[in-house]
């Protein structure tokens, strides 16, 4: 059965008052990356889209401490949410990407390197 992972390996902020390094930070941007895989179908890696989309319209402001402890799993909602919010949805990213995997298992074509 193809399942799709999504990732959140890195999050952007900036300070609300730069002078104080100590006060809140606002989420800026996000970076991700969702893998289509089967793990059904040995021999075959996932394929990999990686990107980032832009989190300052939902305004996410914290400490710079309780940042550091958001769960990836939330982060990663952030992502969906932000990505469903712009003009490349997830949907979107994960309709390509099966496309790509159909491509890996079944290709309708190939290339080759002369010797």
């Amino acid at each position: 059965m193809t399942e799709y992972e999504w990732k959140t390996g890195y999050c952007e902020y900036l300070f609300e008052d730069p002078s104080n390094q100590n006060g809140n930070v606002k989420v800026t941007t996000l970076h991700w990356t969702c893998t289509v895989s089967d793990p059904d179908i040995p021999g075959i890696p996932g394929v990999t889209n990686i990107g980032t989309v832009s989190a300052a319209d939902q305004n996410r402001v914290y400490t710079l401490a309780a940042l550091q402890n958001v769960p990836e799993s939330v982060m990663t909602g952030w992502v969906q949410q932000a990505l469903d919010n712009s003009d490349q949805t997830v949907q979107d990213i994960e309709d390509s990407l099966l496309a790509q995997w159909n491509d890996a298992i079944q290709p309708s074509g190939g290339g080759i390197t002369p010797t």
